[in-house]
């Protein structure tokens, strides 16, 4: 609620000052173009990422040049980067240092603006992000005491791991990005959310010494968390919140609270909330269910064409268990070995 009240203060200042605007702007004449610029949702500190924005004019044509300013959110000032008919700059470009200093989400800006025409702006929310699982922009995840940690040699990343059901478990999704796809191809995300993988990429996906679970580490996973009647292919009541982790992403809860799903993380597996993604022909990504489901591909097929995967959803205190398609769905993955 209280985000809704700032857009509704934000939309009541904005008509306001287009109410005190409007005499003087009424006749002013518009840009020709859109606005726009190119950099990443997510970054890191001490990334540079070069901006260049879209070409603006005056009017279909016409190459006099307009002015151009950016708003840089780290420093909090806005830079006059070339004005008007300035020949000096063919481009208004500018280099942007992300801080090192804090996490956190930003609004980068540029305006193009023209004497006797109306500006136009165009503006980007980024995330600075720190890729430390759980100790960076992922926090407050509360794993069991018995925990040791395994370093995929391929790439040097470390996962926390947990012997539960007679196996031991990776505690986190995935990294390896040897395939798959990071969540909204945005590359910083695989670091932290892991990655999200078809069915075939899945089965060859974890490390040597690793596999990807079928059906029957699932049921003696939930087994040990108190399911005594769980059985392949069934949903399994009761046992979401011991799955769950009840983590924050940049300061706010990931999970939902409900009643009926009490979120204990006893088993450490430490779920979020990621969804799912769902491929095209052409190999192009929508990623879908973010806040509500935690998925995952186990090993067991159903048929040619599609193969079982479990979740859970924000509100039910239940393992779901379903056939996706092999060829189009991707899913975050855990492995195990005996």
């Amino acid at each position: 609620m209280k985000f809704l009240r700032m857009i509704a203060v934000a939309a009541l200042a904005a008509a306001i000052l287009s109410g005190c605007k409007k005499d003087k702007d009424e006749d002013a004449l518009s840009l020709y173009g859109t606005l726009s610029f190119s950099m990443p949702s997510y970054v890191t500190g001490g990334d540079v990422y070069h901006l260049v924005p879209s070409d603006i004019v005056k009017t279909r044509g016409d190459k006099d040049l307009v002015g151009y300013k950016f708003h840089n959110p780290f420093t909090k000032k806005t830079d006059t980067l070339r004005l008007e008919g300035d020949p000096a700059s063919k481009r208004p470009d500018t280099y942007l240092t992300i801080s090192t200093e804090t996490v956190g989400t930003y609004t980068v800006s540029f305006i193009a603006f023209a004497d006797g025409y109306t500006s136009k702006s165009a503006s980007k929310s980024i995330h600075v992000v720190d890729t430390v699982f759980n100790a960076g922009s992922i926090s407050g995840i509360t794993f069991p005491e018995d925990i040791s940690s395994f370093t995929d040699p391929r790439d040097g990343r470390e996962y926390p791991v947990r012997s539960v059901g007679g196996r031991t478990w990776m505690l986190r999704n995935l990294s390896w990005n040897g395939a798959g796809q990071a969540y909204r191809k945005e590359e910083k995300t695989g670091n932290f959310f892991g990655r999200f993988y078809t069915w075939n990429e899945a089965l060859s996906a974890c490390p040597e010494g690793w596999r990807l679970p079928e059906e029957s580490d699932w049921i003696e996973l939930c087994k040990a968390a108190g399911a005594a009647d769980a059985a392949d292919f069934s949903d399994i009541t009761g046992v979401a919140g011991s799955l769950m982790g009840d983590a924050l992403f940049e300061g706010s809860k990931m999970w939902e609270d409900w009643p009926d799903v009490p979120i204990t993380n006893s088993t450490g597996l430490s779920f979020l909330p990621l969804g799912y993604a769902t491929a095209d022909e052409d190999g192009g990504y929508v990623f879908e269910g973010y806040d509500e489901y935690s998925l995952f591909w186990t090993a067991s097929p159903l048929d040619d064409d599609y193969a079982i995967a479990r979740y859970v959803y924000v509100d039910k205190n239940t393992l779901f268990a379903a056939p996706h398609s092999k060829r189009y769905f991707a899913a975050p993955i855990r492995c195990v070995k005996d």
